[in-house]
């Protein structure tokens, strides 16, 4: 249910993945081009029906609505949808906020930035919740189909890792537009960049390695007088020198 990207990315790889997928949406026309693009059939969302599993994949505003049109929909056909598992795809709503009157519900949170391209379910994890053992035991089928490994994970720490990844994921790529940014003002080529930035991902994400470990620069070796030439330099721009300033202390911080 629903027409977006992690809607998209999922249909795709389930369909490359031999199962039967059928996307559905409100507006029939962005619904059927959605699913022409993924190779799923496709209905309106009040046309869907009982299936193995519903994933409701819209934005975390929309989920509860949603699936309490699911709980109507199965409220007045109860036993063909007595064994069908009704999953959201958030990271930070939890499993209370689906409807109480589905008998299964469950998360199916895949963590992974979705852009639209190279959206590889196989390369990321997936966090599963279940409200009871059908739920799970579905779910983590799916993940099996998708060739995903998966964790099982409670609403509180799942919300955790999402934070954790709007550090790790968002705000790095963040640093790195503010970067681009500064390059551009004083007309500097951002590609003198890019291998630093893909070394310091690289070590960064190898199994094992402690982030700490990786942090270079000046805040990092407690360089005072490199930190005040570059505060200088950002005395114009009151939204960098913040950012600047709020990070380097973050680090002095922290370091070893």
């Amino acid at each position: 249910m629903g027409g977006g990207r992690v809607a998209r990315a999922l249909s795709s790889a389930l369909v490359s993945a031999g199962c039967r997928t059928v996307m559905s949406g409100r507006d029939a026309g962005k619904i059927a081009d959605a699913a022409a693009g993924c190779g799923a059939e496709w209905v309106l969302m009040d046309d869907i029906r009982p299936s193995d599993c519903v994933i409701i994949a819209v934005s975390d505003d929309a989920v509860a609505e949603v699936s309490s049109r699911v709980a109507d929909m199965a409220s007045s056909d109860g036993m063909s949808w007595r064994d069908t598992v009704v999953a959201h795809t958030s990271g930070t709503v939890p499993l209370s906020k689906l409807d109480a009157r589905l008998p299964h519900r469950g998360v199916f949170y895949p963590l992974l930035s979705f852009t639209g391209r190279c959206d590889d379910f196989a390369s990321a994890p997936l966090l599963i919740e279940g409200s009871d053992s059908s739920a799970a035991d579905m779910l983590s089928s799916l993940a099996g189909a998708l060739g995903s490994r998966y964790a099982v994970m409670g609403s509180k720490e799942r919300g955790m890792v999402h934070l954790a990844a709007v550090f790790a994921n968002n705000f790095a790529v963040r640093m790195q537009s503010l970067a681009f940014e500064l390059c551009s003002s004083y007309g500097i080529d951002y590609e003198l960049l890019r291998p630093l930035v893909a070394g310091a991902s690289l070590r960064a994400a190898t199994a094992g390695v402690d982030p700490h470990d990786c942090q270079t620069g000046p805040a990092s070796r407690g360089d005072v007088t490199t930190i005040e030439r570059h505060k200088a330099m950002l005395a114009g721009d009151a939204h960098l020198s913040a950012v600047y300033d709020l990070i380097t202390e973050s680090i002095m911080k922290t370091r070893k």
